[in-house]
């Protein structure tokens, strides 16, 4: 292991180690990985050309619906043409705030001229020899930087009537995530990134590719700890409503539907499966193992192949079995993300089962039911 490889490991570690250590921020962790990418997550989430959009500064004071708090403030404060979202990054369920919601709803409702002028506000309100006004004199210098301001200038004329939003990042989804962006609230997710074609594109445009590539093994060690710290080794990925009318697989359906209503613990076995192989009918199933690099993209594609006419399924279920080495959070969510283009109106569930045992070999099944 050279140097490199050797530093590289040691922040991974205690990173990793840190997110769900008591006391430290882990939003301040993922915002310290993250922030060199924001500009190709963002374009790329938003279908948007990547000489659109600019990060313009990072912590941006808004007002706050409770007038008796000074300032209420976002992660960040993007550019996207003509148009400012206010930006912010969430890691947990406990992160996702209706008081936070209403300041960011609040200041999109006041519009970008009252933005500014606040802002203006606490900037010329603040000692600049004080600890505060010092940041906030850096928070205007980058502000201009990335605006093209002169120095004589202070708003970006081509911002002054900018029409806001509100954008969030999030790590993972979960069911409370869900609920929460129900409504009109434009986010993504931090795991399904590596999916988006337009995302790598971009990367590749400006040679992030291979920073991003490692920042994904230490997004994969943060993504695994949560799902361990959250209910053990086994990770429910997705789960949707089935139709249990068949018998023979009616039990199986109600545990992974009915008893796993949050994310945590799910095991799945070969006693599990064997309803489904039982019954002929319209059930079909694919299974395949590979080794070495790509496994579990090989051995999905090989049992996918094998499941006959997938592409018409109306339920499906792929369980995908591992060691942690082999397989994490992030590459599998690729996976789910290739099933869900081949069969986009069934209703699915994804598991992942770890098995240390297994070494270097993963085994995927696939159970695909037809109407």
């Amino acid at each position: 292991m050279d140097k490199y490889q050797a530093f590289f490991e040691m922040v991974k570690k205690w990173t990793v180690n840190d997110y769900q250590t008591q006391g430290i921020k882990s939003e301040v962790i993922l915002d310290m990985l993250i922030s060199e990418f924001i500009e190709e997550m963002v374009a790329a989430e938003l279908g948007e050309k990547l000489d659109a959009v600019k990060l313009l500064v990072k912590e941006f004071p808004i007002r706050t619906v409770d007038k008796s708090l000074r300032n209420a403030k976002v992660d960040y404060l993007v550019q996207v043409g003509n148009k400012i979202y206010l930006t912010e990054l969430k890691t947990s369920n406990e992160s996702l705030k209706p008081t936070q919601e209403a300041n960011m709803q609040n200041a999109v409702d006041r519009k970008t001229a009252d933005l500014w002028y606040f802002f203006r506000q606490i900037v010329t309100g603040k000692s600049q020899n004080s600890a505060d006004g010092k940041k906030y004199s850096y928070t205007l210098t980058r502000l201009k930087e990335k605006a093209g301001l002169s120095e004589l200038e202070f708003i970006p004329k081509s911002l002054a009537d900018a029409e806001l939003d509100i954008l969030y990042i999030c790590l993972h989804e979960t069911p409370q995530s869900g609920k929460f962006f129900q409504n009109r609230k434009k986010h993504f997710y931090l795991e399904n990134l590596s999916q988006n074609r337009k995302f790598i594109s971009y990367l590749e445009t400006r040679g992030k590719k291979e920073a991003w590539d490692k920042l994904k093994e230490i997004l994969s060690g943060i993504l695994d700890a949560t799902a361990k710290f959250e209910g053990g080794r086994v990770k429910l990925i997705k789960t949707k409503t089935f139709s249990k009318n068949n018998a023979k697989y009616k039990n199986f359906f109600k545990k992974m539907t009915e008893e796993y209503t949050e994310p945590g613990l799910v095991s799945i076995d070969e006693e599990d499966l064997s309803p489904f192989k039982e019954f002929t009918g319209s059930v079909y199933i694919g299974e395949a193992e590979a080794a070495g690099e790509n496994a579990l993209e090989i051995a999905a594609k090989e049992a996918i192949s094998k499941a006959e006419n997938f592409a018409a399924a109306k339920e499906v279920l792929v369980r995908i079995l591992g060691s942690s080495d082999k397989v994490n959070m992030l590459v599998a969510n690729e996976t789910i993300a290739a099933v869900d283009k081949i069969v986009t109106t069934a209703e699915s569930i994804f598991v992942i089962n770890l098995d240390d045992s297994l070494g270097d070999t993963v085994q995927v099944s696939v159970v695909a039911k037809l109407p």
